[in-house]
């Protein structure tokens, strides 16, 4: 598959009566582009690193018309430390924090950090 439309209708938990999303994908099955319209000459809006970790990545709200663009920056791991707006409505920064196992243990976005705690139970 190298495009999907995906419509939804009833009331959304932002308030939309219905919405429709629009996605392109590469021959390895990533997503290289997602919008309220179908990507036409539209340019690619999500780019990858050799590995695969998503480096750049965007989203199109159809209510109100915001679009964002953001960096990601993956850690030797993968994992996404970073997440900086380019482009847009005035999203906001994020950073993630992992612990020694890898699991994410804080982010912090707009000056809000957000911790989250995991528990491990042995099998």
């Amino acid at each position: 598959m190298t495009e999907d439309t995906e419509t939804f209708t009833g009331l959304s938990c932002s308030g939309q009566g219905s919405y429709e999303r629009n996605y392109s994908y590469d021959l390895a099955g990533q997503v290289v582009y997602q919008g309220s319209v179908a990507q036409g000459a539209n340019a690619n809006n999500f780019a990858y690193s050799p590995a695969g970790v998503a480096t750049k990545i965007s989203s199109h709200v159809s209510s109100g018309g915001n679009f964002d663009t953001y960096s990601q920056t993956p850690n030797s791991a993968e994992a996404v430390t970073a997440q900086t707006l380019i482009a847009g409505s005035g999203g906001a920064t994020t950073t993630y924090d992992y612990d020694t196992i890898g699991d994410l243990a804080s982010s912090t976005s707009g000056g809000r950090r957000r911790t989250t705690a995991m528990t491990r139970s042995a099998r």
